[in-house]
């Protein structure tokens, strides 16, 4: 594990840039964090060693990960029903935790648990403490979350402590799949921020070649990890620390532009019914493809390994759907054409680089890329 602290160390020692000649300060905040089996049993401790108040408690879970929730006195649970959507669901717990706040929230479950949780901690300026029961995405320590509400992501405030007990994370092997998913995601999106630098100016991209060398390492590390272990429990650690580092870099740069790619774009174009990192992990391989073969076709051995998807027909799409998203992931994202770009909504991509040199060539060339690796069957 000395692999992460040691990155982390060089990455914090940076954190006052100089950036074209001027200096530049940026404030990066990482959450305190307990990770290693059995943790959540001494949640009471954890959270008395950060001064946390646990005299009113809500905690937001849903009807499977209830069944993780700590013995907490004058403690009130809010689970998420499956069939409410989720600006009811959103609307309906700000409105009840307005009454009367708690001292402390918790979000303790998957993805949606902990994104609602940061968004009405930031909102009703209550602390927080996460318990994430599986790795399904690279985004659990960072100071970003999900609004589904909002269809984009914000930023949050920073949680007090986060709770990752390996014995329950090793239960999800499935939704871990996706956390991996993202994480060797983060290989193709790293080029793409490193692209975006060079074309549009760090001006727009914030890039910093620290957290550049930082993603793609911990990217690569996990990519061996899955090609040498036959299940992702059997190397548990190392996803949670690399989730841990992904989230320590979006801090740094104050957007997720450093973890979103071309892949992120393709996934929203398409829309797919499959869960993020599965989608993101998929689509990444043809745009990998287009500047590293060889790591592209050692990712579709890792994804093929663990079962998760590594080409068009387990994503359902067909070859045209997939151009036509291709195409449609640089129609409006060309520098000479931004006026207001936000690129924290609109990322500069390979892709647009492309198109910018020769828009005939586009659709050739990621063909091509994507054949060789045999994205197409």
């Amino acid at each position: 594990m000395s692999w992460l602290n040691e990155m982390l160390g060089k990455f914090l020692a940076k954190q006052i840039s100089k950036q074209e000649g001027e200096p530049k300060e940026r404030f990066v905040t990482i959450p305190t964090i307990v990770y290693g089996p059995g943790t959540l049993n001494k949640i009471k401790y954890f959270c008395e060693k950060r001064y946390l108040d646990l005299s009113s408690v809500a905690i937001i879970t849903g009807p499977t990960t209830s069944k993780y929730l700590p013995d907490l006195k004058n403690q009130e649970v809010f689970k998420l029903n499956k069939d409410e959507d989720h600006y009811s669901i959103y609307s309906r717990l700000k409105t009840e935790l307005s009454r009367e706040k708690p001292s402390l929230l918790i979000g303790l479950g998957g993805g949606t648990k902990l994104d609602l949780t940061k968004i009405l901690a930031t909102e009703l300026k209550i602390p927080y403490i996460l318990i994430p029961t599986s790795l399904s995405n690279d985004g659990i320590a960072s100071n970003f979350a999900v609004s589904k509400e909002k269809r984009a992501t914000i930023e949050v405030v920073q949680a007090s402590l986060i709770i990752a007990d390996y014995t329950i994370l090793k239960e999800a092997e499935e939704l871990n799949k996706s956390g991996l998913g993202d994480v060797l995601s983060n290989y193709n999106a790293s080029h793409d921020w490193y692209i975006a630098n060079k074309n549009i100016g760090k001006e727009k991209t914030n890039f910093s070649e620290t957290i550049y060398y930082i993603l793609k390492s911990i990217s690569l590390i996990c990519l061996e990890s899955s090609l040498e272990k036959e299940k992702i429990s059997d190397f548990i650690d190392t996803l949670f620390l690399s989730i841990v580092g992904s989230g320590a870099c979006m801090n740094s740069t104050g957007s997720s532009i450093c973890c979103s790619g071309a892949e992120h774009t393709l996934e929203k174009i398409l829309d797919l019914k499959v869960q993020h990192g599965l989608a993101v992990s998929a689509l990444s391989l043809p745009v990998t493809a287009l500047w590293d073969r060889a790591t592209a076709k050692k990712c579709v051995k890792a994804l093929a390994k663990h079962k998760m998807p590594c080409c068009l027909s387990d994503l359902g799409l067909s070859k045209n759907e997939f151009l036509e998203a291709v195409k449609s992931a640089t129609f409006y994202r060309t520098p000479k054409d931004m006026g207001e770009f936000d690129y924290r909504q609109h990322r500069y991509t390979i892709l647009n680089q492309i198109f910018e040199k020769n828009p005939d060539k586009l659709i050739p060339k990621v063909s091509k890329a994507a054949e060789k690796i045999g994205f197409f069957k």
